[in-house]
Formats: structure tokens, sequence, C-alpha cells
């Protein structure tokens, strides 16, 4: 699992031949550290001086923390989603039957592939909102990292968007297509409103 290996060693194997992990993981570990730095600037937005905001800063610490774990458990599931696809590429091919069984596997595999990605950008929305919530009262002092976790979570959605992008090349069900599409079209959204609030950011740290 991701968030059990050590960051040198997840990047040698990163770096290997091995087909993951792969832009999924890598997906995956953004959001972890966008959900890791709202929270960290949640915890620094307590005291006497943000008395007023502690229900909103509870709040968003609350929602966000979990979201460390469950974006490294989409990672584990894009890893194992695409050994899948890899296996069902692998099935036998030599009659008629075996190319008919092979094809229906190598489709449903790189549909359910399609899962982990579009789980991926809902993370990303979900944390940069928080974020987003954070920014009305957060600790001046931390700005730069709530524009880090922005900047971490559109890398995300951006990396999920190409993972749809390039499977859609392959799927043939016109329903699935579909409902890949729209998740394509609803990330360009989350990229875009993550690079809107880091301009907020860095206009509220430079004025």
């Amino acid at each position: 699992m991701i968030g059990d290996e050590r960051i040198r060693e997840y990047l040698d194997r990163t770096a290997s031949h091995a087909p993951a992990p792969g832009g999924g993981a890598a997906a995956a570990l953004q959001l972890a550290q966008a959900a890791a730095l709202t929270a960290m600037s949640a915890r620094f937005t307590t005291g006497a001086e943000f008395a007023q905001h502690a229900p909103l800063v509870e709040r968003v610490l609350a929602a966000v923390q979990p979201l460390i774990a469950e974006s490294l458990d989409v990672g584990d599931a894009d890893a194992a989603a695409f050994a899948k696809v890899a296996d069902a590429y692998a099935l036998p091919h030599d009659s008629a039957a075996e190319k008919d069984e092979r094809t229906a596997a190598i489709q449903a595999a790189l549909v359910d592939a399609t899962e982990p990605p579009q789980q991926l950008i809902e993370l990303a929305r979900s944390i940069s909102a928080l974020g987003e919530e954070l920014l009305g009262c957060a600790n001046p002092n931390i700005l730069s990292d709530i524009a880090a976790a922005a900047a971490a979570a559109r890398a995300a959605a951006t990396i999920a968007q190409a993972t749809l992008e390039i499977n859609l090349v392959s799927v043939k069900d016109s329903s699935a297509r579909q409902t890949i599409e729209e998740r394509i079209r609803a990330a360009d959204a989350v990229i875009d409103f993550c690079a809107g609030l880091i301009v907020r950011i860095r206009q509220e740290i430079t004025r």
C-alpha cells in the first residue's frame, strides 16, 4: 500500500519498469498532501485570536482529516484496477471464443479503471472547497500552505482527467463513454476552481 511505503522506496518503484505506481498514485499522493496541508492550516488557525471562527475551523478539520487516508486508498484502488486491465490484455486469444472473452474482459476492466480517477476528481473538489472555507479566517502565516494545498489538488485533478481521457480512447460502451466524458468536463471546473483559489490567495498575501 502506498501509505505504508517510505518516500524513497515509492519513488524508486515509480521510476522502475513496474507498471504501477503511475499517474493515479501520483494524483492520490498530491491529494493526501493537499488534505494534510489543509488540516495543518486549520490547526494553526486556533487560539484566542481566532476564537470567533472556531466552529468553522473545527468543521473543516474534521472534514479534511479523513481525506488523507481516503486519498491514499483511492491510489491503491487505482493500482489494483490497472493491474486488472493488464491481466485482461494477457488473456489468451487464439480461438474466436477466447478473443471474445478477452475483449469483454478488457472492456470491463477499462471501465472499472475509470472509477478511481473519478473519485480523485471528487476528492480534489472537496479538499479545495474546504481550503476556500478556511481562507476567509485563516492565520495569515499559513496562507501559502493553503495555496500549496490548492496547487496539489489542481495537479491531482489534472492527472485524473488525463487518465480518464486516455482510458476513454479504448472504451466502446456508449453509456460508459458518456459518463466518462461528463467526468472529464467536471474536472475542468475543479481545475479552474483551484487555479482561481491560488490567485486569490496570492493576492491576499501580497496586498
